[in-house]
């Protein structure tokens, strides 16, 4: 047989009294604590409530039972028989006024999907199993955003590491082309200076530093619009820099190269004259085309 427990859920006074709740159902008397409350012994099929009209003596027993036929949905009788004898087992405080009142006791029952009424410790335990799945349904989605999150970021260290290989390609593809500029650099500056008319002078001649002489640059049919610092040298070494350069239309140096003439071997004061030289701005001019020129370092060692 299935078995059946009663779940109050309202109790309503005349006088419109407020319901109290025990721990086994609900009831409403004014003025009256309970002292001892029974539960209907039923094994059935029915859902439904019994609204009960309680009339409890000065002493606190119940004296008698009727049920609100409007207010109760259930039909089986047995069911009402058992609710009346749970009703009049129900035992209540002494009355301060010694006169009898009226109250109201009502049963709810539910069934579950397997036909079987629930009691409050099944109903306590699917609350706290729904709780549990909603907790567990909040954990995964956390979980999911965040493994979303770390796909994303992995997602961002790939394009990172892609675009600083494409910056390291850039800079590789950039060297080339300089070190090809170069080549042409010195080829144009061999064949300019085989063609060179005996006895031409160089443009000009920048101005001495005392570190060392004879600073000249040659690039015909251009003018020098600036003098960047020369770079200064404290190493051991006397000889010359020598550097090709090309000028744009624009006037500025586009790629410089250190011709095999050079006699200091110092890395870091060849690098600085390259710099130097890439810093060199000449006068615009209109034909669109690069030209080639050279300059001469030299250098005495004060060691």
């Amino acid at each position: 047989m299935k078995q059946y427990l009663y779940l109050p859920l309202l109790l309503s006074l005349l006088f419109f009294s407020s319901a109290v709740h025990s721990q086994r159902g609900s009831w409403t008397l004014t003025g009256r604590q309970l002292v001892s409350f029974a539960k209907p012994k039923f094994a059935g099929t029915h859902e439904g409530k019994v609204f009960l009209i309680i009339n409890v003596s000065p002493d606190g027993k119940v004296s008698a039972v009727t049920v609100d036929q409007k207010k109760t949905t259930i039909k089986n009788q047995v069911l009402i028989d058992q609710c009346i004898t749970a009703a009049k087992g129900a035992s209540f405080s002494k009355s301060a006024t010694g006169k009898p009142q009226i109250g109201n006791i009502s049963y709810t029952f539910t069934k579950n999907d397997k036909g079987t009424l629930k009691t409050e410790k099944e109903l306590a335990a699917e609350k706290q199993a729904q709780v549990i799945k909603e907790a567990d349904r909040k954990v995964a989605q956390a979980e999911q955003k965040a493994k979303e999150a770390e796909d994303k970021a992995i997602a961002a260290q790939q394009k990172a590491r892609e675009a600083q290989q494409e910056v390291e390609k850039a800079n590789r593809k950039a060297q080339r082309a300089e070190e090809e500029a170069g080549k042409k650099i010195i080829a144009q500056s061999v064949v300019s200076e085989a063609f060179r008319p005996a006895g031409e002078q160089v443009s000009s001649t920048l101005e001495p530093d005392v570190t060392y002489r004879n600073v000249l640059y040659s690039l015909p049919g251009r003018e020098l619009q600036n003098t960047p610092k020369r770079p200064a040298y404290s190493g051991t070494q006397s000889g010359r820099v020598v550097i090709s350069f090309m000028v744009t239309q624009k006037g500025e140096v586009s790629g410089t190269v250190i011709e095999p003439t050079t006699t200091i071997t110092d890395e870091a004061l060849l690098d600085e004259c390259r710099k130097t030289v890439k810093k060199f701005k000449f006068d615009a001019i209109q034909t669109p085309k690069s030209q080639t020129g050279i300059i001469t370092y030299q250098f005495q060692s004060f060691h």
